[in-house]
């Protein structure tokens, strides 16, 4: 299938699986609605997208990374409530650009996502190799330049 309608049938079985229901009324609304927002989406971005191709390898190494995350994660959570219940709250917020060279859209949006995910750093911008990090105290923004975050990436992609 080319062009928004795998796109519309992905959305259809989405909605399906979110209603729980066959009814064709159900069914019908989210036909439509499939169809309006799979072509208002293929407009604005189908055409000039390349297609995210993940092997098999890249899926188990993803997998792999998602305990990694949920952890860093975790951590993070721990550290930014330790400073916002802090009455002197020990806060220094700052942006960093940090240099993590990649080549591949799918490795740049993950590093970024996982950056923002992980409370107390927000990407901010994307420039080339260049992430600009926003981090809520001077102990995030040294942790960053290491890139732990980064080797993880580059391993589940297939950048190394």
């Amino acid at each position: 299938m080319k062009g928004p309608y795998l796109l519309v049938a992905m959305l259809v079985l989405f909605w399906i699986a979110l209603t729980g229901s066959l009814a064709p009324v159900e069914v019908a609304v989210g036909a439509v609605t499939a169809v309006a927002v799979g072509l208002a989406m293929w407009r604005l971005f189908g055409k000039e997208s390349k297609p995210l191709l993940l092997t098999l390898r890249d899926v188990m190494r993803l997998a792999s990374y998602v305990p990694y995350l949920l952890k860093e994660i975790i951590v993070a959570n721990i550290d930014v409530a330790e400073k916002v219940l802090d009455p002197r709250l020990p806060i220094s917020p700052l942006i960093i650009p940090c240099h993590y060279p990649l080549s591949r859209d799918v490795s740049v949006a993950a590093l970024a996502n996982s950056i923002t995910l992980t409370p107390g750093t927000l990407t901010v911008d994307v420039d080339g190799d260049t992430f600009y990090i926003h981090c809520l105290a001077q102990e995030f923004a040294d942790s960053m330049p290491d890139g732990e975050l980064y080797r993880h990436v580059k391993r589940v992609f297939g950048e190394d």
